[in-house]
């Protein structure tokens, strides 16, 4: 089975490096309808269909262990597939695995990829939904990244322009309980799927904000 590049069930998560990516996609794979992108949680949703709970679950592992061990750990995002956002098209079609093929050959789940700046490797996903985390300010600089973040919006505008399904999120919206499932609920919106459980969202911005930013 080869990769469809068509696939309408890509969302790709562009953002600098120390805005949140990570937790806003483990934040989206909470429904029932985004698979996680650590292999084993996504080849046991896919088969079993989690629900809401079981898929917060593995959604929080990250950042419990972050907790645990007083240091930021995440998931390498694109272990799953076989490459990485550094890997231009030819590269993904050698090396991505026999899941990332399937994936996108199938219509009931959505499954997140992520980007730092390297646009022109996501830009034959024509049918993909596109969210870019432009509102991170606050995250960056108390990750100390505020450099980062803006070398990565000047190269981010000359983009824009070539991606159809834009979805714009303000992470610094997570200081804010209220806020937060707001911009999440719009994401949602734009996906056209069910908003996730107002609780399990609080549950996982807790965890962000008192165990990874502070």
């Amino acid at each position: 089975m080869a990769v469809n590049f068509d696939s309408d069930k890509v969302i790709v998560v562009h953002f600098p490096v120390g805005a949140g990516g990570h937790f806003l996609m483990d934040c989206l794979a909470i429904s029932d309808n985004i698979l996680h992108n650590k292999e084993e949680f996504a080849k046991a949703k896919r088969k079993s269909n989690w629900d809401e709970q079981k898929s917060l679950t593995a959604s929080r592992t990250a950042r419990l262990l972050s907790k645990k061990h007083k240091k930021h750990i995440e998931h390498r995002a694109m272990s799953a597939f076989g490459f990485q956002c550094e890997d231009d098209k030819s590269v993904q079609q050698k090396n991505a695995t026999s899941l990332f093929n399937e994936l996108t050959n199938q219509t009931k789940f959505f499954f997140t990829l992520m980007n730092h700046d390297h646009y022109e490797n996501f830009l034959h996903y024509k049918n993909s939904k596109n969210i870019f985390i432009t509102g991170c300010e606050k995250v960056c600089a108390l990750r100390d990244k505020s450099e980062k973040k803006n070398k990565w919006w000047i190269r981010t505008e000359s983009f824009l322009d070539d991606f159809d399904n834009k979805i714009f999120f303000n992470m610094d919206s997570c200081f804010d309980e209220v806020e937060f499932f707001q911009e999440l609920k719009s994401v949602f919106q734009e996906l056209k799927i069910k908003m996730v459980s107002k609780e399990l969202v609080e549950r996982m911005r807790l965890d962000f904000v008192n165990h990874v930013i502070t």
